[in-house]
Parts: C-alpha cells; sequence; structure tokens
C-alpha cells in the first residue's frame, strides 16, 4: 500500500507552568485516541499507535520533537516554521494518548503563545505517513492505520473544516478536499458502470429479438424443417413408450 500523510485533530486547554526562573507556555491533554474511531472515518489500532509513540520518545529523548503551526504543505517540519516543543507523550489504559509541550520563543512560538494567552482555542494534529485499509465495521467503511505507520510530530491547527470540531475530534481541510474528490469519482465510475451494463443489456435484448424474427421467418418459408422439427418433437414424446 502507498504511503501518505494521515492527520487528526484533537483539542486541548493550555497551561501556563512556571519552570525556574523561565515562565513556559504548556499545553498539556489528549494529543491522540487508539482502538476508537475518530470523525475523520479513520482508526488507529492500539499495537499500531504503541510502536509509534514508542519511536517517537526517542525523538522527545533527542530534543528532535517539534512541531510548527499548521502542516507543512510538504509534511517536512522546517526550522524557521518551528513553534513548539513536544517534552512528554503516553498512552493511558483507556488508549487515550496523553501528550505535553512549551511553547518556544521563536517567531511562530511567539504567535503561538500570543493566541494562547489571548484564550484561543487550538488543537493539536498528529501528523505521520502510512497506509490504510478499508474495513467493514458497524455497517460502514472505516480506514484503519497500518502498522507501517510512522509518527512525524503533533502540530498547532486552528480552522478544522468540520463543524463543532473544538468540541472534539476534526479533520483537515486536505482531507476533507480528498474524500470529497474520492466519494465522486466513485460516483461517477458507479454512474458510467451502471450505463455501460444498460447499454449492454439492451443491445443482446435487441439481438435475441432479432435472432427469433429470422428463425421465425426461416421457418415460415421452408416447410420441410418445420415438419422435421414437428416429427423430432413427437419422436421425443414418444420415445418413453416405445
Amino acid at each position: 500500500m502507498k504511503k501518505q500523510m494521515i492527520s487528526d485533530v484533537y483539542f486541548i486547554t493550555p497551561q501556563i507552568v512556571e519552570n525556574k526562573d523561565n515562565k513556559f507556555l504548556k499545553f498539556k491533554g489528549v494529543f491522540q485516541r487508539a482502538d476508537t474511531i475518530n470523525e475523520n472515518g479513520r482508526i488507529y489500532p492500539k499495537k499500531v499507535l504503541e510502536k509509534a509513540l514508542n519511536e517517537f520518545k526517542n525523538r522527545i529523548k533527542e530534543g528532535r520533537a517539534v512541531g510548527t503551526i499548521e502542516h507543512p504543505s510538504d509534511g517536512k517540519t522546517k526550522a524557521y516554521e518551528i513553534s513548539h516543543k513536544i517534552t512528554d507523550i503516553y498512552m493511558n489504559e483507556q488508549g487515550d494518548v496523553i501528550g505535553e509541550a512549551i511553547v518556544i520563543e521563536t517567531s511562530k512560538g511567539k504567535e503561538l503563545k500570543a493566541l494562547l494567552e489571548a484564550g484561543v482555542s487550538i488543537g493539536i494534529s498528529s501528523r505521520g505517513f502510512g497506509s490504510m485499509k478499508p474495513v467493514e465495521k458497524d455497517g460502514r467503511t472505516i480506514y484503519e492505520v497500518q502498522e507501517d505507520f510512522q509518527l512525524e510530530t503533533f502540530d498547532v491547527v486552528y480552522d478544522p473544516s468540520t463543524p463543532g470540531a473544538f468540541a472534539g475530534v476534526a479533520e483537515s481541510k486536505e482531507d476533507k478536499k480528498m474524500e470529497e474528490k474520492v466519494k465522486q469519482l466513485e460516483e461517477q465510475l458507479k454512474k458510467l458502470q451502471e450505463e455501460k451494463d444498460k447499454e449492454l443489456k439492451q443491445k443482446l435484448e435487441d439481438f435475441a429479438q432479432k435472432l427469433t424474427e429470422a428463425v421465425n421467418k426461416k421457418l415460415e418459408q421452408d416447410t420441410d424443417i418445420r415438419a422435421i422439427l414437428t416429427l423430432e418433437a413427437v419422436a421425443r414424446v414418444l420415445s418413453p413408450v416405445v
């Protein structure tokens, strides 16, 4: 399966904490959730998410677990876009991924800090790459994230495309547009197939009708053939008696 960028949004309430002589703005909350169908129609199996988190913890130890405001268009983090640093992450017994991050005093970080201090609600969106497999669950098709999923980081986003997303999970605009295009394409293909099936059925019916008319016409013109067919029919009826 082809890998693609996968992102899902959760909204959290930031907290300000003291750190010796410096004051950092820290936000903490549910960054992801395992074994739960989100509003994107995706599900992250617990073992898939655990594996991705264990690998991501190495980035935290190395000080490379940083994120940006909004997802980079190419999915790659640039130094000049960094706004925050993830300092801790773990999964609880319920499958909730609890994350913690601090705002860095970069130009983007200052913008983020200003938004948070003004009480602006933000979303934390996981950014990763992997493949998804469509599966049937509870009478609908959902997409299960596969074991090749690699978690890149968690970015801060503001404008989710799903109404009411500030109450929970939302999908990014890019995801929504892509899903709409896929649905449109599926509908067009279905309509085209129906038209082809209808056209083929009509052609077969026309052919059968013409063939029947030709046979009947031939029988009407050739009395010998009709007589032979009649005798054969009588013979088939009498054969069990003989």
